[in-house]
């Protein structure tokens, strides 16, 4: 299922903030055909060069020569990796970038051997039917962390081809989380790691013992990325609740920053972790920010996609920063190798606000278009009304009810609502025996699909920071008409009590507390 495409009207263009920043020019790489998910550059070997991984919802990994498309005219992909069943949301490369992991949306995890790319092993239910959210290497050995929709933190040891066992065997299962785990990564020369959930919670585990050492509380909606600078004793962490969070190891944890500024969910965030420290974040308001961890204050903002940015990768060599987006496209930022200077220095807050410059710093990447430009890759059209960074257009699945969110604000659509309310009933409910063919059928076919839907929009759900805010009317009468089809015919003495329960539902707003008390009733009702 295609996640859309984001595009963003306004009557600015692309930019670099602070043209004498850290970040310079950029290329622009487009072979992707759904969102970018997830960037992770390699290490340099004596028989390798640095190369580029990108994992997108279009199933595919693609592989890039870093020097040949920053340094030549060829913006082509070197390899194309499709060992994955579904969408990919991660990939990472092993401690001596010998082996390439790659994650997808239906708990696929493949290992692909260094150049030539061919798969070592793979994992078809990593995390059960669930998605795999994110991956880190251990940086010491080859364990490998993974969160999933499973809402649990798993280790893994990687085997390259060398060895008598190649590929990916598991090792544990950490369990304490109470949502999906959308963000991991492993703490500088340590045996432990950290794992953000959309429980709002950090964890902090000992992979020896498999212990849950410490719970990082602040954070007011899911987390959605963590990363620790060069000597592990800071942690970011960037939330659906707009801020990235600084915690210091050597405060025992204690949040010591807050930082705010991006003006939706921040997806993504990541350390330089050379020469001088620099901290990016990615921000579904379509923005990139830099931020100098001696103060953070942000030193630059960086707004040349077209689209939410989700992926987020340094180079090795601190020289690039590699972003990927929901244009399909990812970019290559040339990094200053020096810290920021004191004329750097933006008011991140208070430049939503500003005029921007005209014109991007290298002339590479295309103007921002107005809505009536703008053309999907397919699928028909959705118009909204186009206001600063607010989707515009975008192309839907065919087939299947979108999902609308901006800045954490979402509904669900018709039929995915429908299923939502009506979680204790499926197409093995004994109950369906006692209704006429007819409408038996009709109430399976219905289920099944919006069965797939619901299953689709919670797996995309999580990197998009959408939640269930508020109630459509239009849902609530589909629930309204289904449930009274089921009961007419099953037990029409319950319908009073059912639209009842249903029409309180709809008074009260249809918020998450709501919505799970409507659950519970409907649960009492059905017996």
């Amino acid at each position: 299922m295609s996640i859309f495409l984001r595009k963003f009207a306004s009557n600015k263009s692309p930019s670099i903030q602070s043209s004498n920043g850290v970040i310079g020019k950029h290329v622009r790489l487009e072979e992707h055909g759904n969102t970018v998910f997830c960037c992770a550059f390699s290490s340099e070997s004596e028989t390798h060069e640095i190369e580029l991984a990108t994992a997108a919802y279009d199933g595919t990994t693609r592989i890039w020569d870093v020097a040949r498309c920053t340094q030549s005219t060829s913006k082509k992909s070197k390899k194309i990796l499709k060992g994955n069943s579904g969408g990919v949301w991660c990939c990472v490369y092993s401690l001596n970038s010998h082996i390439l992991v790659s994650g997808c949306s239906k708990g696929t995890l493949c290992a692909y051997s260094r150049g030539k790319y061919q798969i070592l092993g793979r994992q078809d239910l990593a995390h059960g039917p669930n998605a795999v959210f994110s991956a880190s290497m251990h940086d010491r050995n080859d364990v490998l962390a993974t969160g999933g929709g499973d809402k649990r933190l798993k280790l893994w040891r990687l085997d390259d081809a060398d060895s008598a066992t190649p590929g990916i065997s598991a090792l544990s299962t950490l369990s304490g989380h109470s949502g999906d785990v959308v963000s991991c990564c492993f703490k500088p020369n340590t045996d432990l790691v950290v794992s953000g959930s959309e429980d709002r919670h950090v964890r902090v585990w000992d992979i020896n013992t498999n212990e849950c050492l410490q719970t990082l509380i602040g954070h007011t909606a899911e987390v959605c990325a963590c990363s620790f600078d060069r000597d592990g004793s800071m942690l970011a962490t960037a939330s659906s609740d707009k801020t990235v969070r600084i915690w210091d190891s050597r405060q025992k944890n204690r949040c010591v920053q807050t930082i705010t500024g991006h003006k939706a969910s921040v997806y993504s965030c990541t350390f330089r972790k050379c020469s001088y420290d620099l901290l990016a974040s990615a921000s579904q308001d379509g923005s990139v920010a830099i931020w100098d961890p001696r103060n953070w204050k942000c030193c630059q903002v960086i707004r040349q996609h077209q689209g939410e940015v989700v992926g987020l990768a340094f180079h090795p060599h601190g020289t690039l920063l590699a972003t990927g987006s929901a244009d399909m496209a990812v970019n290559l930022y040339f990094v200053r190798s020096d810290g920021p200077q004191e004329a750097d220095y933006v008011d991140f807050a208070g430049d939503w606000d500003k005029d921007e410059p005209t014109s991007p710093s290298n002339g590479s990447s295309p103007q921002v278009p107005g809505s009536s430009s703008l053309r999907p890759a397919s699928g028909p059209m959705v118009m909204e009304v186009a206001t600063e960074f607010s989707p515009s257009i975008r192309p839907i699945d065919d087939e299947l009810d979108p999902i609308s969110s901006f800045n954490g604000r979402a509904q669900l659509g018709k039929q995915a609502s429908v299923v939502r309310q009506m979680e204790s009933l499926n197409s093995d409910d004994p109950r369906l025996d006692l209704v006429s063919p007819d409408v038996r059928k009709e109430l399976e076919d219905e289920l099944a699909l919006q069965q797939i839907v619901l299953e689709q929009a919670m797996e995309r759900k999580h990197r998009d920071g959408w939640k269930v805010r508020d109630a459509d009317p239009e849902d609530v009468e589909e629930l309204r008409v289904l449930l009274k089809k089921f009961y007419l015919e099953v037990n029409p003495s319950k319908l009073t009590r059912i639209e009842a329960i249903v029409q309180d539902y709809a008074d009260r707003g249809g918020g998450p507390t709501e919505r799970e008390a409507l659950n519970l009733d409907l649960r009492a009702v059905y017996g």
